[in-house]
């Protein structure tokens, strides 16, 4: 009898799952909106948050963790409950983002996490062919900033090794911004003005829909580069 052979073992359908998680800061009080629950904002029907866990999931990320504070945390759980990830509280929103971020980094650096995501919800735009792209790209400062015509923009990739100082910075606000002048951060050239548009002011929302809706036909093209 001819010996059994097995065939090949079948692959995901999808990327591969990354080793950069997804840290998304969502704790602000929406104050020079009027006191708005960013996170809850929509465009096209879908939840600031719903479109970034989305766009996450589209690059490969799987584990996604999101900061809430009051006043609207109970709110963006309950919204969000389906959506399959890990919320946090921070109780001292007052100090700023970066105690949010060290919140969040309490509860990944259990994680096998290698890098992060730094992700405000106000900025729900980003293509996930861009955010695929962070995950990938070489950044030997171990931090690393889209750029769209030379500026800056979100989510911001923060390797493992910088985790630890973004920690005890946690009660400083500015911790984040106090790393980028002690490194200087890699640049990643995007085609995707999206890592620039934030919503904190009237009639931003609605730029950011006609951005997206001029935009959702049109290729990203990605590139490094050696902006610091």
């Amino acid at each position: 009898r001819a010996p059994h052979r097995r065939g090949p073992n079948p692959r995901p359908v999808g990327p591969a799952p990354s080793p950069v998680a997804a840290l998304v800061l969502a704790a602000g009080a929406g104050s020079r909106l009027g006191g708005v629950n960013k996170a809850g904002l929509a465009i096209d029907g879908q939840s600031f948050l719903r479109r970034i866990v989305a766009t996450a999931r589209a690059a490969g990320i799987a584990d996604v963790v999101c900061v809430v504070a009051p006043p609207f945390a109970s709110a963006i759980r309950a919204a969000h409950a389906d959506l399959g990830i890990r919320f946090v509280d921070n109780l001292a929103p007052e100090q700023g983002m970066a105690s949010s971020v060290a919140v969040g980094l309490e509860v990944l650096v259990g994680s096998s996490a290698q890098a992060l995501l730094l992700w405000p919800v106000d900025t729900p735009g980003p293509r996930a062919t861009t955010v695929s792209a962070l995950c990938t790209a070489e950044a030997p400062s171990g931090l690393l900033i889209p750029r769209h015509h030379g500026r800056g923009g979100h989510p911001v990739r923060i390797d493992r090794r910088w985790w630890p100082q973004l920690m005890v910075a946690g009660g400083i606000d500015g911790g984040v911004r106090a790393l980028y002048r002690d490194v200087a951060p890699d640049g990643l050239s995007v085609d995707d003005a999206a890592v620039l548009l934030d919503v904190d002011r009237a009639g931003d929302a609605e730029a950011l829909g006609r951005h997206l809706q001029r935009a959702s036909a049109a290729p990203a093209e990605v590139r490094g580069d050696d902006e610091r």
